[in-house]
């Protein structure tokens, strides 16, 4: 009998030894690829920060300045994720920038990765790169000299792209190198973070497809040598390496194998790929630390076999398979990632471990009795139906990793990533998924994209204030790059004011999607009133969610909307306002607004270029017409000596003629058209003369209304003129100007409007006084001015009359000037004319 109960209790012992290890070998090969997978991710991300660095314009250019504060930017952040350095090469080979700053001046022009990063076609592309060192560095532990540890690090090429804009395109020119060193052994330890050393002393360490270890921390001397290029020292601890081709063929698995003179391991293992390159990832324990208590029980099991026999056999059999399925649950709830188990053929919940507590805030009671639908976000593509199509060709054999929005009890809504994979645990068909929190590799990416596409649209701006176009075309192209940008997501709407200095008013110079009604109310806002007058006065960002009590412009029925109002501002001046629209309720975003600010300033810079480069062709452009009109009234004084006062004697003379013939006959009528003939050559010379040689402003009050009156009743005299109304509105107060030349610009522009509509017709007037400046705007209902002569309607002697001198818009546009005043005509779609004119209130004006 004690025999029986001796065999038995050996059965007893392999079976649950068996069954240890077949439950250790699926929880390792959870932790091989849930380590694989953080490595992997971990890459990715760093793959972007070395893609995001290399767009910046001051590392394609080398900026010695801005270079460094960009670079310690980026490493400031990295540095706490392994990251060791961060190292700029110039086109010759050279480290010019080092964060760690022991390698500046060293030259690498005949390196390998000197020469791929030099071939076109491997632009914009990152390579992983493991070298071995030459120099052997100081144990730790005091053990003395250690073998060199290898130095693996990312590589992309620099590209020199224009320097209005960075973003890699196809051309550019080779400007270097952008290196990225990584402690690939910290990576390591931090992918096994999540498994507690106590309960078994993993290791892990990596090769590539072609089997060369990449990673090893037993021996780092074996770094970067192949086990099928195997040396006659591998024959110390190998007999074979039939256990790595074995891993390097299945990819994905677990094995036992042993060294020479060593216990015996179990080991998992796990594929990744990076960049294109593909690794085996393995980690490893020793058997025994496994199995050891299982060895002790067993001996002191058939001692006391002998004593109490078969039936206590029985009792320890449950000791045995409970206190491996307490090792088993441990190694299960300390995983820092959630981890569900689905029953296979109903997909229901059947365990969960503790991080799926904590991370979802459900019991292991609770969690038993949800559903795929209450796990997830149920917004597409993240739906249940979707996550049920992912398990079904999970179950069907084929592993799924994916992202996916997942949803916690509480509502909130947070991104993992997901491994689902079909196993079998203790005989029963099961699906495993693994779940990790991604959420701040998420914001990480994010961040990054944010910045990458602010780096875009900057670029982009700047090259827009190099091209040849108009301050208005100008900001409608800015504003359209702005509003329709991947990022900060807008409503696709906004405008762009600039300040008038003359009245102190801004003034909505570009807009994009702007209804009618905030057209008509917002062509002018006043600084201090509404959203925007008030960042102008201020000069400080708004934000607002919605429509609330400071939006002072508003209509019935207005639609739902925030906003984003940024001051435009070059040093302590404010140009104008960026408004841009935002969905109702969008939260407000520091990144956003920052990016807008950076956004706005860059395009005060550029405003405040074009406006100098615009006063320098006004500048040049009035220096060309002084000189040409210089000459004019040189001519003019001469035609009026040598012509006018010849024409007074011939008309006089004809006159006396006239007298002399009888009244009513065919020769007192030509003499009457030979004299008015005359009078129409003796009124050129005088628009001539006046044009020429403008009269000096003698600046007096003027009732700027009661002038216009005045004139128009002048006009009105004019009998091809009596069908036309005009209208006079406006408040009267006085300007300081010169009557009489006034009245000459009111009259020309009266005048022009009553031929324009051939003498019927409306010419509303209206007079607008501010503090600053007086505004008088002349509209008429004629047909309005094709735009393929705007550009040349003050111009002297041009006319587009039968019979005309040419001479009236460019005489009132030099009289106005001579007020130190400006005029503008515009002509709507809709038809029409509208001349402008604005002329300073004070007496200093004409000083």
């Amino acid at each position: 009998m004690l025999l029986a109960g001796a065999l038995l209790a050996f059965y007893l012992h392999q079976d649950v030894k068996g069954q240890v290890l077949s439950q250790f070998n699926e929880s390792q090969l959870l932790i091989a690829q849930q380590a694989a997978g953080h490595i992997e991710s971990y890459f990715d991300a760093r793959s972007q920060d070395i893609r995001y660095l290399s767009s910046l314009t001051s590392l394609q250019h080398l900026d010695a300045k801005m270079m460094p504060e960009d670079v310690q930017a980026t490493f400031t952040r990295l540095k706490t994720m392994y990251v060791k350095d961060i190292v700029v090469l110039d086109a010759t080979g050279q480290v010019v920038y080092s964060t760690a700053g022991d390698a500046i001046g060293s030259d690498n022009a005949g390196s390998d990765i000197a020469a791929w990063a030099r071939k076109p076609v491997n632009k914009g592309t990152v390579r992983l790169v493991l070298e071995k060192s030459d120099t052997q560095v100081t144990s730790a532990t005091g053990e003395g000299l250690k073998p060199p540890s290898p130095r693996f690090f990312l590589v992309t090429p620099l590209y020199q792209e224009p320097r209005a804009g960075g973003v890699p395109g196809t051309g550019g020119t080779f400007a270097g190198m952008l290196l990225l060193t990584v402690d690939l052994e910290m990576l390591a330890e931090g992918a096994l973070g999540f498994t507690p050393t106590s309960l078994h002393p993993l290791r892990i360490w990596a090769m590539d497809a072609d089997g060369t270890l990449l990673l090893q921390s037993e021996h780092p001397e074996m770094v970067l040598r192949s086990i099928r290029g195997r040396q006659e020292a591998c024959n110390q601890c190998h007999v074979s390496f039939d256990y790595a081709e074995k891993m390097l063929t299945a990819k994905q698995g677990t094995l036992e194998y042993q060294l020479i003179g060593r216990p015996s391991k179990v080991a998992a293992f796990a594929p990744m790929t990076v960049e294109g390159v593909s690794w085996i990832v393995v980690v490893n324990a020793p058997t025994d630390e496994i199995t050891g208590f299982i060895r002790t029980n067993s001996i002191e099991t058939l001692g006391l076999f002998g004593v109490v026999g078969i039936v206590v056999g029985f009792t320890f059999l449950s000791a045995y398979r409970n206190r491996a399925e307490a090792n088993y649950r441990t190694i299960f709830d300390t995983a820092n990632d959630a981890i569900f188990v689905f029953d296979a053929a109903t997909g229901a919940i059947v365990d969960v471990n503790r991080k799926m507590s904590e991370m979802y805030g459900y019991t292991r009671d609770e969690a038993l009795h949800l559903t795929v639908r209450d796990l997830s976000a149920g917004v597409a593509p993240h739906t249940p139906e979707r996550a049920l199509e992912l398990v079904r060709e999970a179950v069907a054999g084929t592993p799924q990793l994916f992202e996916w929005v997942a949803k916690d009890r509480a509502g909130r809504l947070f991104w993992v990533e997901v491994n689902l994979r079909r196993a079998i645990i203790e005989e029963h068909d099961r699906l495993l998924a693994i779940v990790r929190d991604v959420a701040e590799r998420k914001r990480a990416e994010q961040q990054i994209r944010e910045r990458h596409e602010s780096q875009k649209t900057l670029n982009a701006l700047l090259r827009l204030g190099l091209e040849d176009m108009t301050r208005e075309e100008l900001l409608h192209h800015a504003l359209t790059l702005v509003l329709h940008n991947t990022w900060p997501v807008t409503a696709g709407v906004g405008a762009v004011f600039l300040v008038d200095e003359s009245t102190g008013e801004l003034v909505l110079e570009a807009h994009n999607g702007i209804d009618r009604h905030i057209l008509e109310r917002c062509a002018r806002v006043p600084l201090g009133h509404c959203l925007c007058g008030r960042v102008a006065s201020s000069g400080q960002a708004l934000y607002c969610g919605g429509i609330d009590d400071r939006h002072e412009i508003t209509y019935p029925d207005i639609s739902p909307h925030g906003h984003y109002c940024i001051p435009i501002v070059a040093g302590e001046t404010v140009l104008g306002v960026l408004n841009v629209y935002l969905a109702a309720g969008h939260p407000q975003d520091a990144a956003e607004e920052e990016f807008l600010g950076s956004f706005a300033s860059t395009l005060a810079g550029i405003i405040v270029r074009k406006r100098a480069e615009q006063s320098l062709r006004a500048a040049d452009e009035q220096l060309r017409e002084q000189a040409t009109l210089v000459k004019l009234g040189e001519m003019a004084a001469v035609v009026a000596h040598e012509v006018r006062n010849p024409l007074a004697g011939v008309r006089g003379a004809i006159q006396v003629i006239g007298h002399r013939l009888p009244p009513g006959g065919k020769d007192a009528a030509v003499i009457g058209e030979i004299t008015a003939r005359l009078d129409a050559l003796d009124e050129l010379m005088k628009d001539l003369l006046l044009f020429a040689r403008p009269p000096q402003v003698r600046p007096v009050p003027v009732d700027i209304m009661a002038l216009a009156k005045e004139t128009s009743a002048l006009v009105g005299q004019d009998p091809t003129v009596r069908d036309v109304r005009f209208e006079i509105e406006g408040s009267a107060s006085a300007v300081m100007a010169d009557p009489q030349l006034l009245q000459i610009v009111l009259l020309n522009l009266f005048l022009n409007a009553a031929h324009a509509m051939h003498g019927s017709g409306t010419i509303r007037t209206v007079v607008a006084v501010g503090d600053r400046v007086c505004r008088i705007s002349v509209a008429d209902t004629g047909p309005g001015i094709p735009p393929e002569i705007m550009d040349r309607i003050f111009a002297p002697f041009f006319t587009t009359k039968s019979r005309g001198t040419g001479l009236g818009l460019s005489t009132a546009k030099r009289l106005v000037e001579s007020h130190h005043g400006c005029i503008s005509v515009e002509s709507p779609p809709e038809g029409g004319t509208i001349v402008t004119i604005e002329l300073p209130r004070g007496q200093q004006a004409h000083s």
